[in-house]
C-alpha cells in the first residue's frame, strides 16, 4: 500500500525500493533474453525463473526445436547403419515443412509444444492435402515422424501429451497395379547416374 506507482518507489523504505528496482531490471533482462531466443513463455514461467523456482534454460523447447532435438538424437543411427542417409535427409526436410506449416496455421514459427491441441493432426493433414498437394502415403509418413517427435518430447519431460495421439489417417485403398514383364525388363536395363536415385 506504500507503493508509489509513478516513481516506482516504496515510500519510507529505500531497501524495499532497491529490491523492487532489481527485480524489475532482472525481469526485463530475462524477458528480452528469452524473447530474442524465440522461446515461448508465460507470466508464471517468468516468475518461476525470477525467483529461482526453476532455471530458465529448463524450459521446454518449442515445436521446431523439439524436431531438431529428435533429429540430433537419431543422427548416430546413420553411422551405425540403423538409419540410411537418405531417410535422415528426409528428417531435415521435416523441420522445413513444419516451419512452413506453423507460419501458415499460426502466423509464427515459434509455437510451444503445449499450445498444440488434438485438432493439430487434422490441421496438418488438411495443409498437406490442400497446400502441399501431397498424396496420402507421403503425408501419413510425415505425420508418423512428427508423432515420434512428440513421443520423444514426452520422454524428455518437455510436454505431457502428444497432440497426434488421437490422429488416425483415412487412406483410401487403391487397386494394386502389377508391373508387367516388359516393364520389369525396362527397369533392369535402365542406367541411372545419380546414386541417390
Amino acid at each position: 500500500e506504500r507503493l508509489n506507482s509513478k516513481t516506482q518507489t516504496i515510500e519510507g523504505n529505500p531497501h524495499a525500493t532497491a529490491y523492487l528496482r532489481k527485480l524489475v531490471n532482472d525481469l526485463d533482462e530475462l524477458f528480452y533474453k528469452l524473447d530474442r531466443e524465440g522461446r515461448t513463455f508465460t507470466a508464471q514461467d517468468l516468475s518461476d525463473f525470477l525467483f529461482k523456482k526453476r532455471e530458465w534454460n529448463q524450459q521446454a523447447p518449442h515445436v521446431l526445436a523439439a524436431i531438431e532435438a529428435y533429429n540430433a538424437y537419431r543422427k548416430p543411427e546413420v553411422a551405425s547403419g540403423h538409419l540410411t542417409e537418405i531417410v535422415f535427409k528426409r528428417y531435415g526436410r521435416m523441420v522445413r515443412i513444419m516451419k512452413a506449416f506453423l507460419l501458415y496455421q499460426f502466423k509464427t514459427e515459434v509455437v510451444a509444444l503445449d499450445n498444440l491441441n488434438p485438432v493439430f493432426g487434422r490441421q496438418l493433414e488438411s495443409y498437406f492435402k490442400t497446400v502441399k498437394k501431397y498424396d496420402d502415403s507421403t503425408y501419413v509418413k510425415y505425420i508418423r515422424h512428427y508423432k515420434s517427435v512428440f513421443d520423444y518430447a514426452i520422454a524428455n519431460g518437455w510436454t505431457t501429451r502428444n497432440p497426434l495421439s488421437t490422429y488416425r489417417s483415412k487412406i483410401e485403398a487403391k487397386p494394386i497395379l502389377f508391373v508387367t514383364h516388359a516393364e520389369l525388363k525396362s527397369i533392369e536395363a535402365l542406367t541411372i547416374e545419380d546414386e541417390t536415385l
